[in-house]
């Protein structure tokens, strides 16, 4: 899949060349070189703009490009440009609200590569005991942990020693039966009678979904809904489109990261502690440089105030991007 997309990169005539490499929770990043601007004739945002319908016909992932910045000053690193934070003391509120708030981001028109670093649909295997029944095998639930942890933990069983160095044995199940829930049916529990019990007659296991990561801004879950702005569109325009958005499910929001309370499902009291807009780049900043010398004994003190870092004419040279699997 990733290396379906650098191959979609690389085939356009501005793209000199692309890496990318996987790593992280369920991601991969993708880094592209431009040819001279002699030679490609548009700037980086021209390119994103046209490489994006070609990415979105692979199925299974998304790639989000976004132009490197000589500055970038504040935010979290993300898939895009600008980033809208929702952190709350409540996860389930915000597992609730976060993916609301995405679908309708989608709609508005002068926000385009909308998306959230809300990893919530992992697999996990729930495995119930019947106390009763296992009480009949005289099966300790302690028992039933050690058989799992022995199954699919890493049990240190023994330690190798050589010669300068020193190697823990483990024990676990060959690899091929991780995957499947289903090889469960086949542990067994050896009771204190010597009986071998299977492990589904003293059991019951189900499939639910759990988050693969939860993200943080200071103390409190966060969710990042990261964003780009459509050709010739500005800031404002889309701070504003984000609090139609917000009051439109509810999450009333004002500026200047204000409290933005959230009601819970049936009528509870807020749980949304905070949301808020960051403009992570493309952001002039007032600078004072001082310097201090020594000459003939003498401190000599000079100061410049008012150097503004703006941003070049010329476009930038690079893309990065950040396919979320």
């Amino acid at each position: 899949m990733l290396l379906r997309m650098i191959n979609i990169v690389k085939s356009d005539p501005g793209v000199e060349n692309a890496l990318g490499f996987t790593g992280g929770a369920n991601t991969a990043r993708m880094f592209i070189s431009l040819k001279p601007l002699k030679e490609r004739k548009l700037n980086a945002t021209q390119i994103i703009a046209r490489l994006r319908p070609q990415l979105a016909k692979v199925p299974g992932a998304t790639l989000y490009l976004q132009a490197t910045q000589d500055v970038r000053i504040g935010g979290r690193q993300s898939s895009a440009e600008y980033q809208f934070v929702m952190q709350g003391d409540n996860l389930s509120d915000l597992v609730t609200y976060a993916p609301r708030m995405l679908e309708k981001l989608k709609t508005v028109r002068i926000i385009t590569d909308a998306n959230s670093d809300l990893q919530n649909q992992g697999l996990q295997a729930i495995v119930s005991y019947d106390r009763s029944t296992a009480a009949r095998f005289n099966i300790a639930p302690q028992l039933i942990d050690d058989t799992l942890y022995d199954a699919f933990g890493q049990r240190q069983v023994s330690t190798m020693y050589t010669s300068l160095n020193q190697y823990h044995v483990v024990m676990e199940v060959a690899p091929e039966f991780w995957q499947n829930p289903e090889f469960l049916r086949q542990v067994y529990i050896s009771s204190p009678s010597g009986q071998m019990v299977p492990l589904s007659d003293v059991t019951t296991s189900a499939a639910e979904t759990a988050p693969l990561a939860v993200t943080h801004q200071g103390l409190f879950p966060a969710v990042t809904i990261s964003f780009n702005l459509a050709p010739n569109a500005s800031l404002g325009d889309a701070v504003n489109g984000i609090e139609s958005t917000a009051s439109a499910i509810s999450l009333r929001g004002r500026r200047n990261s204000e409290p933005v309370p959230v009601p819970s499902a049936r009528g509870k009291a807020p749980n949304i502690a905070s949301a808020k807009c960051l403009r992570c780049t493309r952001l002039p900043w007032f600078i004072s440089i001082s310097t201090s010398c020594i000459d003939g004994g003498k401190r000599m003190r000079f100061r410049r105030q008012g150097l503004r870092l703006k941003q070049k004419a010329r476009p930038a040279e690079s893309v990065k991007g950040g396919p979320h699997l």
